[in-house]
């Protein structure tokens, strides 16, 4: 199989294993994650590193991969919606039992509340795939049909405005304090994800309103980004309500919060704890890289962040790795790294020597600095008397 198939692995691998888990339900839902994780995590710590360059493999093929997120996920939300609705919304059930078997309907049935959870789990955990699709699309500028596939996917996921925080504000102002897409040393991911979600809000908001009163155009309009991407999420649970009677929005909105943590979870790994000086350049060391093979090839190089970071309008097929010598890396790969983080005192042990490596190494003198200031405000002993 020729190897650039390998980043068909969410929509040809991962999306039809959730369409049954779905209908399974229950612990076979839960399963479903199971899955992802172990096989992701396998991939990353047991097979070598992926440095192979991509731009020349099939660019068509490796664009469409990112639009076959719309109807997949559409199709994944469309099934959730199904097993949260009592009865057989638009005879669905029958027509998956004429292919399946009879069991669809009875475990529709027979469907419990942590089963309706367990499936919901899966749809975000599965779905918040979409916003690193969606990622992609919303760094093509110039393509204004892009952009609106990009908020599509995002609506999915209940975080439309991430287009705009993430392209004008967190590009900018990465690795400083006035990005709220930046994890601070000492900082969980769970405080981190209330802190930037918060943040990036504020920052869409505010990135609007100037760009509104530049224009000359009401900020409370069709015209704000942000308002017509709201909209478009309202738009998504009217149709949500009248297809399940009302039944299919908690878990609409439960699913999407789940995509949000997950993706949150991501931005706290790429820049945990790394330093710029406000104005300068963004170079390789202020963002962590990973050349694991799951990482690069399941998530479509997002992996390849430092590069990603030097040069946002490439496709992601065109990223290459990060010399090793000029950024901190994450060796156990996307979903490995993410396990880790969930246990702060883990993750804080993970990185402390690693951060200090990059204070002495890596970071200019006004970086170094910084970075010394931030290891005394970060409640960490290990940070703190490497800070001393």
């Amino acid at each position: 199989m020729p190897s650039f198939l390998q980043f068909g692995s969410i929509p040809f691998i991962y999306y039809p294993m959730a369409y049954f888990a779905i209908l399974l339900g229950g612990w076979w839902s839960l399963g479903g994650i199971l899955f992802v994780v172990v096989t992701q995590v396998a991939v990353d710590n047991l097979t070598p590193v992926d440095k192979r360059l991509y731009h020349t493999d099939a660019p068509g093929y490796l664009n469409l991969l990112v639009y076959l997120h719309i109807p997949l996920g559409m199709l994944l939300l469309y099934l959730l919606v199904w097993q949260a609705t009592p009865g057989d919304m638009l005879t669905t059930g029958a027509l998956l039992s004429d292919l399946f078997g009879t069991w669809v309907m009875a475990r529709h049935t027979n469907l419990d509340q942590f089963g309706l959870i367990s499936c919901a789990l899966l749809c975000g955990f599965i779905m918040s795939s979409n916003t690193i699709a969606a990622h992609e699309l919303m760094h093509r500028l110039s393509n204004r049909m892009e952009l609106f596939f990009a908020q599509i996917l995002l609506a999915m996921n209940l975080d439309t405005q991430s287009a705009i925080s993430h392209v004008y504000s967190h590009h900018a102002n990465v690795g400083t304090d006035q990005d709220a897409a930046t994890a601070r040393r000492g900082e969980t991911v769970y405080g981190f994800i209330l802190r930037s979600t918060i943040g990036q809000y504020r920052e869409s908001i505010e990135i609007e309103s100037k760009r509104l009163h530049k224009l000359g155009k009401p900020v409370f309009s069709l015209h704000n980004k942000v308002i017509s991407g709201f909209l478009l999420i309202l738009l998504l649970v009217l149709v949500i309500y009248l297809l399940s009677d009302g039944y299919g929005v908690w878990v609409f909105f439960f699913s999407g919060l789940f995509s949000k943590f997950m993706f949150e979870s991501v931005n706290y790994i790429q820049h945990y704890g790394l330093i710029r000086v406000p104005g300068t350049r963004v170079e390789p060391r202020h963002s962590w890289d990973c050349m694991s093979r799951a990482g690069t090839k399941t998530f479509y190089a997002l992996a390849r962040h430092s590069h990603h970071h030097a040069r946002a309008s490439l496709p992601y097929w065109e990223l290459a790795p990060a010399d090793k010598q000029q950024v901190l890396y994450l060796k156990y790969g996307y979903l490995g790294e993410m396990l880790i983080a969930l246990i702060p005192p883990l993750w804080f042990t993970h990185t402390s020597p690693q951060l200090l490596e990059w204070d002495a190494n890596l970071a200019c003198p006004e970086e170094a600095e910084l970075a010394r200031e931030a290891n005394r405000k970060s409640g960490l002993h290990a940070l703190a008397a490497g800070a001393a």
